[in-house]
């Protein structure tokens, strides 16, 4: 659906309009970053290259979505909801 609103004959008339290529200019100018011709695919390219295994996760986090730990301890290990919930 992106790709077909991107790629309309409306968007693609409304992106050519000189008023809101200076608009965008102006902005782009102003805070010193460059307009990006197809930003959902280098997006797409960003996340397909992320390095998702390498986020670290507290023990919590694992509970919360009740899957194993990847260092094998169990919810009881981690001292959760003992001693008044230290």
């Amino acid at each position: 659906m992106f790709d077909d609103f991107v790629n309309s004959p409306e968007e693609q008339k409304y992106k050519a309009r000189l008023e809101v290529k200076s608009v965008l200019d102006t902005i782009c100018k102003g805070m010193n970053v460059a307009l990006i011709d197809t930003p959902f695919e280098y997006i797409k390219d960003l996340q397909s290259k992320f390095p998702y295994e390498q986020i670290s996760f507290t023990n919590e986090y694992y509970d919360i979505l009740g899957i194993e730990c990847p260092d094998g301890t169990e919810p009881a290990d981690w001292g959760i909801g003992e001693q008044g919930g230290k």
